[in-house]
């Protein structure tokens, strides 16, 4: 009875695919993430498990009314086993799924770096009428 063997969460983590921008984390400073779920459909899902995606020249949409992320330009590649009539559009705009809580913090930081650039815009208006 005590001979099987538990999987232990880090088991099960070694074995899921790891789809990263790398490229990304070299070319900007990340200071804080936020991990969310992804809407999918079924062929999705299979092309996921094989590691069939980019993430190169992906990048999300935050939208305040109603807040939600949407994950755009991120390819996922079609599943051949299941037949052209059931794959998915490999381009298509995915939602994330992630806590209100990160949510609202996440869109209450953005609202702020677009005061921020606001400010600005405005300082760099001003001194360049006043240069001229």
């Amino acid at each position: 009875m005590g001979d099987r063997k538990k999987s232990s969460s880090k088991d099960t983590e070694a074995r899921e695919p790891v789809i990263e921008n790398r490229k990304a984390r070299f070319d900007y400073a990340i200071g804080d993430t936020l991990e969310c779920g992804l809407k999918l459909v079924g062929t999705e899902v299979k092309s996921l498990r094989k590691g069939q995606a980019s993430l190169a020249e992906g990048w999300v949409l935050a939208s305040v009314e109603p807040p939600e992320l949407t994950l755009l330009n991120v390819t996922i590649a079609e599943y051949p086993p299941a037949g052209a009539h059931r794959q998915h559009v490999p381009n298509r705009a995915r939602r994330l799924l992630a806590l209100p809580f990160s949510m609202r913090l996440l869109l209450s930081c953005l609202a702020l770096v677009a005061l921020l650039a606001a400010a600005v815009v405005r300082a760099l208006a001003a001194r360049n009428s006043i240069n001229e």
